[in-house]
């Protein structure tokens, strides 16, 4: 009857080769991982449940503008929807330069006619938001 012996390996090859077997399960792990996070995903955005939106500059510092008010006025322009929008126009001058602005809503009584104001303003499509209006004179 003859016998068999069995050899190991050095204890560095068997250290090599299971940390590469660690390495090879650690990585399909995650790849499963994310792949179950990516399809969970999309079947919550499919059921109306996630909505993703995405903002260009949500932090636009308000604008400035002083002047003598000649006129305002009312006026109706249509937003990106095809929907109505009522905006104030407002006719400033300042040293001899004259400047238009288009405010959006019904703004009409925080202009009085003749009055110097500084105006703070948020730029926007089609029409401007009103922040605060100081009267000067």
């Amino acid at each position: 009857m003859a016998t068999f012996t069995r050899r190991r390996a050095p204890s560095s090859a068997r250290n090599w080769q299971s940390g590469k077997a660690f390495a090879a399960r650690l990585c399909s792990t995650r790849k499963l991982l994310m792949a179950q996070i990516v399809l969970a995903g999309l079947i919550m955005i499919s059921c109306g449940t996630v909505t993703v939106r995405f903002v260009s500059n949500p932090q636009v510092p308000p604008s400035s503008t002083t002047g003598t008010i000649i006129t305002v006025s009312l006026g109706s322009v249509t937003d990106i929807h095809g929907n109505p929008l009522t905006i104030t126009t407002v006719n400033l001058v300042n040293a001899g330069l004259s400047s238009t602005l288009n405010f959006c809503s019904d703004q009409l009584d925080r202009f009085p006619i003749g009055s110097v104001v500084r105006v703070d303003f948020t730029p926007d499509t089609p029409c401007f938001i009103l922040v605060n209006v100081f009267i000067l004179g």
